[in-house]
């Protein structure tokens, strides 16, 4: 079935010009690719369901090199002192 939308073929099949690239391991994946100041994330999910968060010890974790604030309030006051 193809359809017809502004001059566009939905449903034609698409030419993966890079297939035989990324199945040899000759392209780059978006993983691989970084950037300058790219900054990565990590969630940590809390292990009880129902549970309330009173507090987050990340002072560890901000000293070391290169670790960006846990929180937003955290940010804040960083940027308030120009880190």
């Amino acid at each position: 079935m193809t359809v017809v939308t502004r001059n566009k073929l939905l449903g034609d099949p698409v030419d993966r010009v890079d297939g035989l690239l990324k199945v040899t391991g000759a392209a780059p994946y978006p993983s691989d690719v970084t950037y300058p100041g790219l900054v990565h994330a990590a969630l940590v999910q809390s292990t009880i369901a129902a549970g309330t968060i009173r507090r987050i010890e990340a002072g560890d974790a901000e000293a070391a090199p290169g670790c960006w604030p846990s929180s937003p309030t955290r940010m804040r006051q960083l940027s308030r002192r120009g880190r």
